[in-house]
């Protein structure tokens, strides 16, 4: 995890914000498998998946601090 848990804490008592980064080997991983693992207790959090031409990307959010909602309820 980037940054360990020292550098965290010194970060943080001069930010209000300090990104947390945890690279998973994704080898056998699907995207969702890898977001069931590291979001599996977090009330919110969300899978970005890109795909475009060969390449792909996913990014995972746990613990977040804002949520986003869709005030027309009628929309799926």
């Amino acid at each position: 995890m980037i940054p360990d848990f020292k550098e965290f804490s010194r970060l943080a008592r001069s930010a209000t914000l300090v990104p947390v980064v945890k690279s998973v080997s994704a080898d056998l991983l699907t995207p969702v498998s890898a977001f069931l693992s590291i979001a599996e207790n977090e009330l919110h959090a969300f899978l970005l998946e890109s795909v475009e031409h060969v390449s792909r990307s996913a990014a995972i959010h746990a613990a977040a601090g804002a949520r986003f909602r869709d005030r027309d309820r009628t929309r799926a």
